[in-house]
């Protein structure tokens, strides 16, 4: 065993650091606020090298990723840290959690090239967060009887990180634990809705099982991969919520083409809209040739219980689909009210925190999902047809008649205004 002593690792750690630029130089100083000046131009250095870094990465990171990055590399607000690693630790994790998982190569290449020293310390802990991750997606049985049979998959996990292959590798991860148990809960709900949705005809209820028959490959995948099966399974799924929509609160404008894929987009996520929503189609492409909008689900939603939510969600948006994104607080009620109580209905032992629902958060999603879940569904089918969409219904004074005995003032005048989140 080769163990080296302090001083040579530190002639070791010197030697690497200069080699790649970086460098120590020893300031005395005299007085308390010549120490916090010191800091202050430290911490500027610091943050200027972390914010290059970060920009040569280019569109490869979320907005919200890159300030928290630049918050790893310079410890600002990291009180509980005293070195980066355990910042960039705690940024892997959160990465892993919240469905951008492909962005954690770029991450690692700019902490490579800030805290090169550091890395293998960093690196230690991902085999265990790639483990926990997998957990979340598949039964957690199958993970550890798969990382059984795999000899060596840390040792991969942490190669991957270093090369940028990390993507790939945890896609393969996900395909393998994902293929062991079927997917039985998204199963049931996808066999359900087709015999329990009314308002399809026996042609398109035969095409709808004949994709069901091809949903358990679908289920293996996350529901992001743009495949046969993914996408049709996609494309039920959300005809089938469009058609219940209609079902309860009337039929969806015909004043423009909507397409029914339901699409997945990184550079969404990049640009800083993380949300679901409705999308409209490049001139010049096969989609805009065919179709005025469409419906794009949060690149973070990639479990099929969160695409489900999310299609619920955007269903209720797609029955009078828009390009601005202004609209009113009866809009996002009714679309969260309908995710809610079809959650309720086919997907009961989902957790509401993972599908990242506001039910009970008490903020103003919650506010809004609140006050249009008092209004019943046939109330809701009147005022939309009143009022052309629940995004146009503006007049406080005729939405009040309309509601009278069942909302209050105050919830009258939030669904009546633009929704501010």
């Amino acid at each position: 065993m080769n163990v080296k002593t302090a001083i040579e690792r530190s002639r070791k750690k010197r030697t690497f650091s200069t080699e790649n630029g970086q460098g120590e130089k020893r300031i005395t100083y005299w007085t308390l606020e010549g120490l916090h000046k010191l800091n202050e131009i430290e911490l500027m250095l610091r943050r200027e090298h972390a914010e290059k870094l970060v920009a040569q990465t280019g569109d490869q990171l979320s907005p919200a990723t890159r300030e928290a990055l630049i918050e790893v590399l310079t410890l600002a607000g990291s009180r509980e840290y005293i070195t980066p690693h355990g910042a960039m630790s705690t940024l892997m994790t959160e990465l892993l959690s919240n469905g951008v998982a492909e962005e954690l190569e770029a991450c690692i290449a700019v902490y490579t090239a800030m805290y090169p020293n550091s890395l293998d310390y960093v690196l230690k802990t991902a085999p265990a967060k790639v483990h926990n991750y997998l957990c979340i997606y598949s039964n957690s049985a199958d993970v550890i009887k798969w990382a059984e049979g795999e000899p060596g998959w840390e040792s991969a996990v942490i190669a991957s990180l270093k090369n940028g292959t990390f993507r790939e590798l945890l896609r393969r991860m996900r395909y393998a634990t994902q293929s062991m148990t079927l997917n039985l809960p998204v199963m049931k709900l996808f066999e359900r809705m087709i015999d329990e949705v009314s308002g399809i005809n026996e042609a398109s209820r035969t095409g709808l099982k004949a994709t069901l028959a091809q949903a358990p490959e679908a289920l293996c995948l996350s529901p992001r991969e743009w495949c046969l099966e993914a996408n049709n399974t996609r494309e039920a799924i959300l005809y089938l919520l469009l058609t219940e929509a209609q079902n309860r609160f009337g039929k969806m404008t015909d004043e423009v083409r909507i397409c029914r894929q339901a699409f997945y987009d990184h550079n969404r996520e990049r640009a800083g809209m993380p949300s679901t929503g409705i999308i409209t189609f490049a001139a010049g492409t096969e989609y805009s040739e065919k179709y005025d909008f469409g419906l794009c689900i949060g690149w973070r939603y990639d479990s099929w219980e969160q695409f489900f939510y999310q299609a619920c969600f955007g269903a209720v948006l797609l029955l009078n689909p828009k390009a601005e994104p202004v609209t009113t607080g009866l809009e996002i009620g009714v679309a969260y009210k309908f995710a809610e109580e079809m959650l309720d209905k086919y997907l009961p032992y989902a957790s509401r925190r993972r599908l990242d629902s506001p039910a009970g958060t008490g903020n103003t999603y919650d506010l809004v999902l609140q006050a249009a879940s008092e209004l019943p569904d046939e109330v809701l089918q009147q005022l939309r047809a009143e009022f052309g969409s629940f995004g146009t219904v503006r007049d406080p004074v005729r939405f009040a008649a309309m509601t009278s005995g069942i909302l209050s003032e105050d919830k009258v005048h939030l669904l009546c205004s633009d929704f501010i989140p």
